[in-house]
């Protein structure tokens, strides 16, 4: 048998390359990209295998509004027994939630608490039994997603009685929700209480629905707009997960004890710092101190305090020397203290100095700092007496210094835009009033704003180095504390916050961020999106340099990550050696970046589903998930998926039937569509759903269905250098394939700019009452037919099935 050469490739490393790199052979990537990579993603130790696809844990609710009441009653008075606390009546609507506002009791009650509703039949229970404690909070009790009930009213009762007689806070309201038709924006935001909780949040206007490992376990209000949904910041700690957006109060759910309850608050900052925001203000406060003068008594030279001379430091500045007159003269020494402040640079005009009292051997003077340009300054103010041990000078700092102003956020000057927690820290910034300011609070205390603390736990205001019209849009925990905003990044070079020393604020790069597409960590690198969110940067902490270095990542796939609308990072698992980062974009689709740095592999392909991909997250099992817009009926709903290494449709319905059947029900969120089956093993269909079934051929045990999107790899061209710089361009004709296939069930392939066709994969002696068994060889698929300019080979399938390979050997006449 003749040998015949051919071009191979065993690695699929670089992706998808962009149509402008068709030529670069004289790239490195060039070898190891494909013109298409969809549905499909690298092997880092070689090849390609079939994505991740999904499987259909719920539909998301669609939009809520509130129902309007015809009437309320409130908890009132003392109760001693089971009782009705509340009522709220309504004209006949379908509800699906009903809020408890700013409810708090004066002693902790167990689960005796029980919403009821009114229905044609009478009072029915709304969800289970729950709790409530002494602290203010807005507890969500809450039907799964897409159920309601038809009601005319809703009440509270305390179904037993409370160990003793038991008051409820003044403040306490009620309100209904029901679901209106309308679709709504969704993000979804992982939310880990433990390891082994760990949660998705729905993010909507209006309530935040919480699943646990694919399974609705409750839900929570929240005060945010749809527009604002992309673009809230939601870091998150042991129990409660934080919200902030600079246009709206900021908020906090926490997990109250278990799956069901969650309740809502305002996050609850004290000492919240004034600020200058420009306003006219009469709440400054002057910066005082006492000075105290001991001097010797009876014959001494210094006697009564006669010819005692001070010398002050003010701010580090020291004064002229002030002796006391001879006799002594308090006034004239008083007027001469004052003037020696003044005169020194960081003190103007104006200040008080005042005799306060005076003992047999001792005087004390207060020094107030007024006056324009002093008041409201803190000073750091010393004195001691310079010509004699006999006496001596003390200082008492009795009221700090305060410029006034205005609460730094308000419900009229906005809340901040982002915010981590560093270093037992809550870190917060971008104010709508202060855009490029950043607070962190005193250590361990995440709501105490403290700034007047002089300790190093204080609280710390600073402002970025910026210019212009800068915001903060995220901050980020990583080696340092990181400050991305619209124009540049920003980073502390000191690791630890201390309010005793300016923070070294470093500009690192200009590149500049997107505000609704949250920077991630892989790898000990930041990546975060350019802020017409056509690139993604990445950087590093440089130890030489002393700064974070950032560069492109993705300038080889720029045609498939620009668009992005999310970002959601996987880190290595048992499915694959390098991290995922899922990336949503405008039109629906989504990119991968497969990123194992280290080993010098970043590649970007494409996930494309028989729907619009809205959002992305990955919980704290590192399992992805995604909210999809699919077609059901003619109508577009949001759905809840979770993506699964191993199936080989999206949206996925999974069922087990005793004894098999072939009538397959349950299939309502396919309605309309077309799907395929995969029944005992056997892949069949395809099936258009109708009444919410399909019907198959034969009995089956184990079922699922679901919708399917081919895989399409696309070789690049085949090069056509015939020496250095030199090229014969003419038609190709590729006549073989050869394909190191691993554990696939359906392939095909095409070449030559014709249909790709099925290879045959089953062998003779396979058994004929199995499945087909997953082959693992080299194919050679022969016989092509047909010319093109490029020789550009697809490896698709045209019936579900798995598929991955090693590597690829094209064989073709040039």
């Amino acid at each position: 048998m003749v040998a015949r050469p051919g071009t191979y490739q065993a690695s699929n490393n670089a992706g998808e390359l962009a149509p402008e790199e068709y030529g670069r052979t004289d790239l490195k990537q060039f070898y190891a990209g494909l013109a298409t990579a969809l549905n499909i993603e690298p092997v880092p130790q070689g090849g390609s295998k079939l994505s991740m696809r999904t499987r259909h844990l719920g539909r998301l609710r669609r939009l809520v509004q509130t129902v309007a009441l015809t009437g309320s009653t409130l908890p009132a008075g003392s109760y001693n027994a089971a009782a009705v606390l509340a009522t709220a009546t309504f004209a006949q609507s379908n509800i699906c939630a009903v809020v408890l506002e700013k409810w708090s009791a004066s002693q902790a009650l167990g689960a005796i608490l029980q919403v009821e509703y009114l229905s044609l039949t009478g009072w029915a229970a709304f969800g289970a039994p729950f709790t409530m404690g002494t602290a203010q909070g807005t507890i969500t009790v809450a039907l799964p997603p897409r159920q309601s009930v038809q009601a005319t009213g809703v009440r509270v009762s305390m179904t037993a009685a409370p160990p003793s007689a038991t008051t409820f806070g003044a403040a306490s309201n009620i309100s209904v929700r029901s679901e209106t038709a309308e679709k709504p924006v969704a993000r979804i935001r992982p939310f880990t209480f433990s390891l082994d909780q760990t949660y998705v949040a729905v993010l909507m206007r209006g309530l935040v629905d919480f699943y646990r490992d694919g399974v609705y376990v409750g839900s929570s209000v929240m005060g945010f707009f749809q527009d604002q949904l992309a673009t809230i910041d939601t870091p998150q700690r042991l129990d409660t997960m934080l919200l902030f957006h600079r246009d709206n109060v900021s908020q906090k759910i926490l997990r109250d004890g278990s799956d069901s309850k969650w309740l809502l608050t305002d996050i609850p900052f004290e000492n919240l710092p004034n600020v200058d925001l420009g306003g006219s203000y009469t709440n400054q406060v002057a910066d005082q101190w006492i000075m105290y003068v001991r001097f010797p008594g009876g014959t001494s030279d210094y006697s009564g305090g006669k010819n005692v001379t001070v010398s002050m430091t003010v701010n580090g500045e020291a004064t002229a020397p002030v002796t006391v007159p001879n006799p002594a003269d308090w006034t004239v020494f008083a007027a001469d203290v004052k003037a020696a402040i003044e005169a020194t640079s960081s003190v103007s005009p104006g200040i008080i100095v005042t005799f306060a009292a005076s003992g047999a051997n001792a005087i004390a003077f207060t020094i107030t700092f007024v006056g324009d340009g002093n008041l409201g300054t803190v000073n750091a103010f010393a004195a001691q007496v310079v010509n004699t041990a006999e006496a001596a000078a003390t200082v008492t700092h009795t009221q700090t210094g305060d410029p006034g102003g205005e609460a730094l956020i308000s419900g009229g000057r906005g809340y901040a835009a982002a915010a981590t927690f560093y270093q037992d820290r809550l870190v917060t910034g971008g104010f709508n009033s202060k855009r490029s300011a950043f607070l962190a609070s005193v250590t361990g205390e995440y709501f105490d704003l403290n700034v007047k603390l002089q300790g190093a736990s204080g609280a710390v205001l600073a402002n970025l180095d910026t210019d212009g019209a800068e915001a903060i849009q995220h901050i980020v925990r990583d080696i340092y504390l990181l400050f991305f905003t619209s124009d540049a990044e920003y980073f502390i070079s000191d690791r630890a916050i201390d309010r005793t020393k300016p923070p070294n604020i470093v500009n690192t790069s200009r590149y500049g961020s997107a505000p609704d597409i949250p920077p991630i960590v892989n790898e000990d690198e930041v990546i975060w999106a350019s802020r017409n969110k056509a690139v993604l940067y990445a950087a590093r902490h440089d130890e030489v340099s002393a700064r974070y270095v950032a560069t492109p990542i993705s300038l080889l796939a720029s045609h498939i990550v620009n668009g992005m609308v999310d970002i959601a990072r996987q880190r290595p698992s048992d499915t694959s050696d390098a991290a995922r980062l899922w990336m949503p974009r405008e039109d629906g689709t989504v990119t991968i970046g497969i990123a194992l740095r280290n080993q010098d592999i970043t590649a970007f392909v494409r996930w494309q589903t028989a729907g619009s991909v809205k959002a992305a997250c990955v919980d704290g099992k590192n399992v992805p998930h995604m909210v999809v817009e699919r077609i059901v009926n003619g109508q577009a709903e949001l759905h809840l998926e979770r993506l699964e290494q191993g199936l080989i449709f999206d949206s996925v319905i999974e069922q087990t039937f005793a004894p098999p059947r072939t009538h397959i029900t349950g299939l309502a969120v396919h309605e309309g569509a077309e799907v395929w089956a995969e029944a005992d093993g056997y892949v069949i269909g395809p099936f258009t759903v109708a009444g919410g079934a399909i019907d198959i051929d034969a009995p089956a045990a184990n079922v699922k269905v679901g919708r399917w999107t081919p895989p399409v790899a696309k070789t690049l061209p085949l090069p056509s250098e015939i020496a250095e710089r030199t090229v014969l361009r003419r038609p190709k004709r590729v006549h073989t394939v050869r394909l190191d296939l691993v554990d696939t069930t359906s392939v095909a392939v095409g070449a030559n700019d014709r249909p790709a066709r099925n290879v045959a994969l089953a062998r003779v002696g396979d058994p004929v009452d199995q499945p087909q068994a997953p082959t693992s060889e080299t194919i050679a698929v022969t016989g092509l037919t047909g010319f093109s300019e490029t020789g550009q080979v697809v490896i698709t399938q045209t019936r579900p099935g798995r598929i991955a390979w090693r590597g690829i050997t094209i064989e073709a006449r040039t």
